[in-house]
């Protein structure tokens, strides 16, 4: 006599979330189908941290999840189960040590992203996970008699149980389309509109241009939006060709992006930020007193990068051959006001494609965040970026697709 036949689970995308998903259920004894649009699964994972792949972080738990911003608390229960520790553990079970560098970053000890990729591919085909290429799924439908429906161009699938694990709409070159959007609405899921995430941002002013490849380290960001409460940061900025981008700038660059959907959003650089207004003064005033053969050009690359000094003089209204003796107590007062905050405009990002990850998605108000099922349609389950959930630079992203691929996994897989 047969034995009862095991789940059949169909994981639909095989990035992070959808391998962690595939390989977990199929630890849990379930018949599990990986089913990817692309040529080769993984392809946004080679992308990360310019492909040394920043796995997670070794922040408090509390602290990580406050890198969520609202939506954080939907990851604590998943992260006291699956957080940086465990996924340590099991990334040295399949053959990858880690490492922590600077700001608790994890990374790979050896051989980057596509070590990491190349391990868990190996992983999940160990475990007897059926790994389809070239799979772009476009419907999945709930049968009358259970299960599920998966079907796309020249295929279908049968599954008990489907992981959507298909990511978002940033880096659509990956094969994140946003496909997943449509497949979860008609299932019946709100999905909170998408929007760019960890994105450039657009700015007014044309010299911008003429600064691009400038990078600012231990600088402060601060965006004075009308009506809104500011957002202050703290890090490297580096200018581009249309605006601002770098590690200070991507925590914010979302929420910039909505309030300039309403109009400009004022920005301001603190260019000496370990200087308070009165220590700044001094070292103003010692530079001003030392300059009699300098001129006011002169004078400020002592204080910044050269390449921003004329930047700097036009927004100051001041001739860079000026004579330090002739500016005048003004003019000094208007270069102490710039130190601590030059201005800049925002007036948008880059689209959504350009950004490092989406924000928006299934409404999480609808999965459980233990499981990571569907409150509405049993047996459906989602993983990775097609959720709600996008986190700060630093590992929170990866981080959250193996918590939740780990977890749905997992679930999908018992009886």
């Amino acid at each position: 006599m047969g034995g009862v036949p095991p789940l059949t689970v169909a994981v639909v995308g095989a990035g992070p979330a959808g391998l962690m998903a595939a390989g977990e259920a199929a630890g849990a004894g379930a018949a599990v189908t990986l089913l990817e649009a692309g040529e080769r699964p993984g392809r946004k994972l080679l992308l990360t941290g310019k492909g040394r792949c920043n796995l997670s972080n070794t922040l408090p738990l509390e602290t990580f999840i406050e890198g969520f911003g609202a939506n954080g608390a939907f990851l604590r229960n998943g992260l006291h189960r699956f957080f940086t520790a465990e996924l340590r553990h099991f990334l040295a079970g399949i053959g990858v040590e880690t490492a922590v560098e600077r700001g608790g970053r994890v990374y790979p000890a050896h051989g980057g992203a596509a070590a990491v990729l190349d391990a868990l591919l190996a992983w999940v085909r160990g475990r007897g996970v059926r790994l389809l290429a070239r799979r772009r799924v476009a419907r999945v439908a709930r049968e009358a008699g259970g299960g599920f429906s998966l079907s796309g161009e020249g295929f279908s699938e049968t599954a008990d149980r489907v992981v959507l694990a298909v990511g978002g709409a940033s880096y659509p070159q990956t094969g994140s389309r946003g496909d997943g959007y449509a497949i979860a609405a008609s299932l019946g899921h709100r999905i909170v509109p998408p929007r760019p995430a960890l994105v450039p941002v657009v700015c007014r002013e044309g010299f911008c241009k003429r600064l691009a490849g400038l990078r600012l380290r231990n600088v402060g960001l601060r965006a004075r939006p009308a009506g809104a409460l500011s957002l202050d940061v703290f890090g490297e900025v580096h200018f581009t060709p249309f605006g601002v981008s770098g590690p200070a700038v991507f925590p914010v660059s979302g929420r910039i992006g909505e309030l300039a959907a309403s109009g400009p959003v004022p920005l301001e650089l603190n260019l000496k930020p370990g200087l308070d207004a009165s220590k700044l003064e001094a070292r103003l005033a010692r530079e001003f007193a030392s300059a009699a053969h300098r001129t006011i050009a002169e004078l400020l690359a002592t204080l910044l990068p050269r390449q921003l000094v004329p930047a700097f003089l036009e927004v100051a209204g001041l001739a860079g051959t000026l004579a330090p003796s002739r500016a005048g107590a003004a003019a000094r007062q208007t270069l102490l006001r710039l130190l601590h905050a030059f201005p800049l405009t925002a007036v948008g990002t880059l689209p959504l494609s350009q950004g490092m990850a989406t924000a928006g998605g299934v409404d999480l108000r609808e999965v459980h965040p233990v499981t990571m099922a569907s409150r509405l349609v049993p047996g459906l389950f989602f993983a990775g970026e097609l959720l709600d959930l996008d986190g700060d630079t630093g590992g929170y992203n990866l981080q959250a697709a193996f918590t939740t691929g780990h977890l749905a996994g997992r679930a999908a897989a018992q009886p």
